[in-house]
This record gives structure tokens, C-alpha cells and sequence, in this order.
């Protein structure tokens, strides 16, 4: 098992809302158990969502 990502950007073609449906709907299927923390950032109108997970890939 080893630590894995996966990244989601909200910006000029993507809302906010969508996005966080996105990594909602993500997070859900890597599960609980598997789920190791969610991280964002902001810059300039720009959002970035990073879902850190364990994974067998």
C-alpha cells in the first residue's frame, strides 16, 4: 500500500460547485478506511482540491 492523490481545479472552466461535487463524489468511493485527509488551496480565483488517499497503484 502507498500514500496516493488525486487533484481537482476550479477556475475559469470549472465552477467551485462543481469541483466540489467532483471531490465529493471521489472521496466517497476511496472509502473511509482508505481516506487519508483533503486538502485545498486558493490563489487568485484559481482553487485546487487534493484528495490523499491509500492506494494499491
Amino acid at each position: 500500500m502507498r500514500v496516493c492523490y488525486r487533484y481537482f481545479r476550479a477556475g475559469s472552466f470549472t465552477s467551485w460547485e462543481q469541483m466540489f461535487g467532483e471531490v465529493a463524489e471521489f472521496a466517497g468511493g476511496v472509502g473511509r478506511k482508505n481516506l487519508i485527509s483533503i486538502s485545498q488551496s486558493e490563489d487568485q480565483g484559481t482553487a485546487i482540491v487534493t484528495v490523499w488517499y491509500w492506494g494499491d497503484e
